[in-house]
């Protein structure tokens, strides 16, 4: 009769005998105890890569958080000084046009026909 012959796991339950692959890891076929253990520790290996990965996306959202405040911040700075040349700059034009008209009355005035000014 043909069978097959691969190594196969009996587990005895209150079912009645149940045939489960066996467990093939880094120290090669484990069956009982020492299968159970192995998966435990998998099972504890993948339990803390999920965490540090949940921990690193946590961080990472942190970061996010604070480099947009910074932005924010900077940009806010941004705003207060383009704001205050804007002020400096209409300043500064008036400042120029008015001394510019002031500069035009006195040579009016000069040239007015008093006698002292212009040959």
């Amino acid at each position: 009769m043909e069978h097959s012959h691969q190594i196969r796991e009996f587990l005895l339950t209150s079912q009645g005998a149940r045939l489960v692959d066996v467990y093939v890891g880094p120290e090669g076929v484990l069956t009982g105890s020492m299968r159970r253990s192995q998966e435990a520790r998998e099972q504890a290996g993948a339990a803390a890569r999920t965490h540090e990965r949940e921990a690193r996306q946590r961080e990472l959202q942190r970061r996010r958080h604070a480099l947009e405040a910074q932005l924010a911040a900077l940009r806010a700075e941004f705003e207060s000084v383009a704001e205050e040349t804007d002020v400096f700059t209409r300043e500064s034009l008036e400042r120029e046009r008015l001394d510019a008209e002031a500069r035009s009355d006195m040579g009016r005035r000069r040239g007015s026909g008093d006698g002292k000014g212009a040959p």
